[in-house]
C-alpha cells in the first residue's frame, strides 16, 4: 500500500516542476487579464483556517486551437505554457464588519504568460511573472454558507516588451475585485456548491498607447467530501472581456475574447502538514479570439 508522506509528496511536486520547467514552450503577446480561470477549485468561497498557509500551484496549459472572433480555428501552431505560483496567506485573528480578515501575496514564475491572446508565438523563457497582492479578503460564515469579498492588485513586475516573443509578464497592472460564496445543503453537509466572480480593471500596456478592456472570470464547483481525507467534485469556469481595448494601438483589436472550461478536482487532506494535495484539470470549449485547450493544475499547501 502506497502511503502519502510529506517527503514523498515534496519529491513528486519538485520532480514535476523541474520536468515542466525544462520543457519547451511557446510564448505570446498577451491582452487578457491576470486572473487565471480554474485557479480556485472546490469550496472557493470558504476561509482558510486561522494562521499562515503556503500554497504552491503548478499550471500547465496546452492548446492546439486558436479561435477567431467567430470561434473558428485559424490554424496557427500549438501553444504550451507553464507557470508556478507560490502564495502565502495569513488568516488573521481580527474581524472586520463581522468577517474574518485574510491577506495574501503571490509570487509567480513562468515560461510564458498564461491566457495568451494573439497568434505571435515563439520560444519561452523562465522568469518572474506579475506579483499578486491581496491586502483585503473578508469571509462571513453562516451555518450553511460562506461569503467572501476581496480586493487584489497585480503588479507589473514580469518582463515585457511589445516586440518580444518570450514575455513572462503582461506589461500592465490590474485591480481585481472578487465576490464568492460556498453553500452546504442542510440535509447533506458533506456536499458543497460554490462560485466566485472576479472583476478586473487594467492599466496601460508598457510601451504602447493601449488600455486593455476589463474582464470577468467566473469559477464554480460542486463537490462532496467522500471521507475524512478526500474531497472530489466537478468544477468549471468562464472568462469574458466586458469592455473594448482603447488607445491608438487598439486599432487592430478584433473584438472581445472569451472561453469556458469544465473538468474536475480531487483534493487529498494531509493532517501531518495541515495542508492538502490538489489535482485539477479542465477542457476548454466555446473560445473566441483566444486559444482553446487543456489546463492542468497540481498544488500542495502547508499550514503553519
Amino acid at each position: 500500500m502506497f502511503l502519502l508522506t510529506p517527503r514523498s509528496l515534496a519529491s513528486l511536486i519538485s520532480g514535476l516542476v523541474v520536468l515542466c520547467l525544462n520543457a519547451g514552450s511557446a510564448s505570446a503577446q498577451l491582452r487578457t487579464g491576470h486572473s487565471i480561470p480554474g485557479f480556485l477549485g472546490l469550496e472557493l468561497g470558504s476561509a482558510p483556517a486561522p494562521g499562515l498557509h503556503l500554497e504552491n500551484m503548478t499550471l500547465l496549459y496546452s492548446a492546439d486551437v486558436q479561435a477567431n472572433r467567430n470561434g473558428d480555428d485559424v490554424g496557427v501552431n500549438s501553444l504550451s505554457a507553464l507557470s508556478n505560483h507560490s502564495t502565502l496567506s495569513w488568516s488573521t485573528p481580527w474581524n472586520i464588519l463581522g468577517a474574518r480578515f485574510v491577506m495574501r501575496a503571490g509570487l509567480p514564475l513562468a515560461t510564458t504568460e498564461m491566457n495568451p491572446h494573439t497568434t505571435e508565438l515563439g520560444t519561452g523563457s523562465l522568469g518572474l511573472g506579475d506579483i499578486y497582492l491581496q491586502p483585503l479578503s473578508l469571509y462571513w460564515e453562516g451555518e450553511r454558507h460562506r461569503v467572501n469579498f476581496g480586493y487584489a492588485y497585480w503588479m507589473d513586475t514580469g518582463s515585457y516588451s511589445a516586440s518580444a516573443d518570450d514575455n513572462t509578464g503582461k506589461g500592465f497592472d490590474t485591480h481585481e475585485f472578487s465576490l464568492g460564496m460556498t453553500y452546504y445543503p442542510k440535509r447533506w453537509s458533506e456536499w458543497h456548491m460554490s462560485a466566485m466572480t472576479r472583476f478586473e480593471f487594467h492599466g496601460n500596456v508598457d510601451g504602447l498607447d493601449l488600455d486593455p478592456g476589463g474582464d470577468i472570470v467566473l469559477d464554480w464547483s460542486v463537490g462532496k467530501r467522500t471521507s475524512e481525507r478526500w474531497n472530489v467534485g466537478l468544477a468549471g469556469y468562464g472568462v469574458w472581456q466586458t469592455s473594448r481595448d482603447s488607445g491608438l494601438d487598439a486599432n487592430g483589436n478584433d473584438g472581445f475574447y472569451g472561453t469556458a472550461g469544465v473538468g474536475g478536482e480531487a483534493r487529498y487532506s494531509m493532517p501531518q502538514w495541515n495542508g492538502d494535495l490538489v489535482m485539477r484539470g479542465f477542457y476548454e470549449f466555446n473560445a473566441f479570439n483566444r486559444p482553446e485547450g487543456l489546463a492542468l493544475f497540481l498544488g500542495l499547501s502547508y499550514g503553519f
